[in-house]
């Protein structure tokens, strides 16, 4: 082996210890989970001219967008959905922003479900601070672990119910 190659080997070796001894110490940064819960949604309008939803949620967290499977509506407008979504991300500690749209699925183009009860803002965008475990940017700050509602009132809306929590 050249001295070169064997160089690199060690190397490699010294990197690959200095990461392994920086887990094994605690020293790498710290991370904090951000769970989010939909529970179920209640549609407060038509979706569809020609059928029943086909609804799904779209959640940013800190950046990253999670899709949730496709939960078909089965029932008449008013009859609450259970949907059970849970989209999880790693995040630094910190305040982070979280975005949820509710979509219906259509063949040609998907209808964005109003979910927000400002007018001409149909998605909720919120902050997570996961360190002090506060949901802001509604009129009230909750904990986590809160059941949150929120309700849209123009055409096609639905009211959602979510819960936010934090593991450390």
């Amino acid at each position: 082996m050249t001295f070169s190659a064997s160089r690199k080997i060690w190397s490699f070796a010294l990197l690959f210890a200095a990461a392994v001894g920086l887990a094994a110490t605690g020293n790498a940064a710290p991370v904090h989970s951000i769970t989010v819960k939909i529970d179920q949604i209640r549609p407060l309008d038509k979706f569809d001219e020609l059928s029943r939803g086909d609804l799904f949620a779209r959640v940013t967290i800190a950046g990253e967008t999670t899709t949730t499977p496709v939960k078909k509506q089965t029932s008449a407008r008013g009859v609450t959905i259970n949907t059970d979504w849970v989209i999880r991300r790693d995040v630094a500690p910190g305040a982070h922003p979280i975005k949820i749209e509710l979509i219906d699925k259509d063949l040609s183009e998907d209808d964005i479900i109003d979910i927000n009860r400002l007018d001409n803002r149909r998605v909720l965008e919120f902050t997570v601070d996961t360190q002090k475990c506060r949901v802001e940017g509604f009129a009230t700050t909750y904990r986590c672990k809160s059941r949150i509602n929120r309700s849209g009132r123009e055409k096609k809306a639905a009211e959602v119910f979510f819960t936010i929590d934090v593991k450390k």
